[in-house]
């Protein structure tokens, strides 16, 4: 608008940006002039400035994806000012990905095949679009088959015999895997083809070992592999010491352990045992009557078990009793010992030699001296040993 107090006034604009004019995108310079009736002017210059509706494309890489993997999706902006706040969407679900810029990526993971489409872009100016998009980005996705295999148990001692494996689909192969997906050669693992394989205990190795099936699914480089952890244990070598003899009811056990846990028991015997530590290879044990006792010391590590046995016969100890005192008249004389276990046998000291009749085994021998004095006869008794 131009006044003047000259008229008539003459409003001449920039052709083409007249009041009420739409800008385009961009810088615009409007020059305004006024012409009064005198030929007087003025004018007035401004800018004005039109932001672009943002606009862009995606782009995904044309190879298919395999089920399960993830893909990047690369962007490209052909209008606005970014960095740019966008909203995708694979028609079921909706991303945000905020200040992003032309060849800035976004991991995705489609389940299927699937068009990846904006719902809005938004510039850093504020000017938003919600259509009319340049373009969307298509994934093909390769279906991998469900594997279905043995189910090995989580441990096995390394003498256990061997396992069958089977697994569906029946296209892939077994083996023993380093950890890091490859092979390891060996292993315990044979393949047999159509799925089957034989998973081989003893010759794996001690602890932890990876049992792995793989398939490659036909026609695609799509490879899909089923991993099963399984520990070996080492068999223990159990030894429960020599067999013993003892003279009371009390006696240490002797028992070399190797691996694991070891623990007593008693398998046979006359009477009741009682152990001070069940778990030593050390451990006392007492019983409540004399005979021949069979003990065994277990060792269990983890799947594996081995025994030992040790035999120990507990002795009665005798009491040697050789009777009272006595004199004799003449050279022979009955001795009275007292009955006992285990077998006794006299021995004579004094002045003469001494013979026993029947025998110096029996306990009312008659001894012969051949010559007169004192003598002192002594009964000893052994029960296997126990004196």
């Amino acid at each position: 608008v131009g006044t003047d107090n000259c008229t008539p006034t003459t409003f001449i604009a920039t052709p083409g940006f007249e009041s009420g004019a739409n800008f385009p995108s961009g810088t615009t310079t409007v020059e305004y002039v006024v012409v009064d009736g005198s030929g007087n002017s003025a004018n007035c210059e401004f800018d004005v400035t039109v932001d672009p509706i943002p606009n862009g494309e995606m782009d995904i890489t044309p190879f298919p994806v395999c089920e399960g993997d993830s893909t990047p999706i690369t962007f490209t902006f052909t209008s606005g000012t970014g960095p740019f706040n966008v909203v995708i969407t694979d028609g079921l679900n909706q991303f945000t990905v905020n200040n992003v810029n032309t060849g800035d990526t976004y991991n995705v993971a489609p389940p299927t095949n699937v068009t990846y489409s904006f719902v809005s872009i938004q510039d850093q100016s504020g000017c938003a679009r919600t259509s009319d998009f340049d373009g969307d980005a298509q994934v093909q996705v390769i279906a991998i088959p469900t594997i279905t295999t043995t189910e090995l148990d989580p441990s096995y001692c390394q003498n256990d015999p061997s396992v069958a494996l089977t697994a569906n689909p029946p296209i892939g192969f077994w083996f023993m895997s380093n950890g890091s997906g490859g092979f390891l050669p060996g292993g315990g693992v044979i393949n047999l083809g159509g799925g089957n394989g034989q998973f081989n205990p003893t010759a794996a190795a001690l602890g932890s070992n990876i049992v792995a099936y793989a398939i490659n699914v036909p026609n695609s480089f799509c490879v899909d592999t089923v991993y099963q952890t399984v520990v070996i244990d080492e068999l223990p070598t159990a030894d429960a010491g020599v067999d013993s003899s003892q003279c009371d009811l009390d006696f240490t056990l002797s028992a070399v352990p190797s691996i694991g846990t070891g623990t007593w028991t008693v398998t046979s015997g006359p009477g009741t045992v009682f152990f001070s530590n069940a778990n030593s290879p050390n451990s006392g044990v007492q019983v409540s009557s004399v005979g021949s006792y069979t003990f065994r010391w277990t060792e269990v590590n983890g799947q594996c078990s081995d025994f030992d046995e040790v035999t120990v016969v507990f002795n009665e100890v005798p009491v040697a009793d050789a009777g009272a005192d006595g004199a004799e008249c003449d050279l022979d004389f009955m001795l009275d010992a007292a009955p006992t276990v285990g077998v006794g046998t006299w021995t004579a000291t004094g002045p003469g030699n001494s013979s026993f009749s029947p025998s110096a085994n029996d306990g009312q021998a008659i001894v012969t001296v051949d010559a007169i004095g004192a003598y002192t006869f002594t009964w000893t008794v052994d029960n296997f040993g126990c004196r």
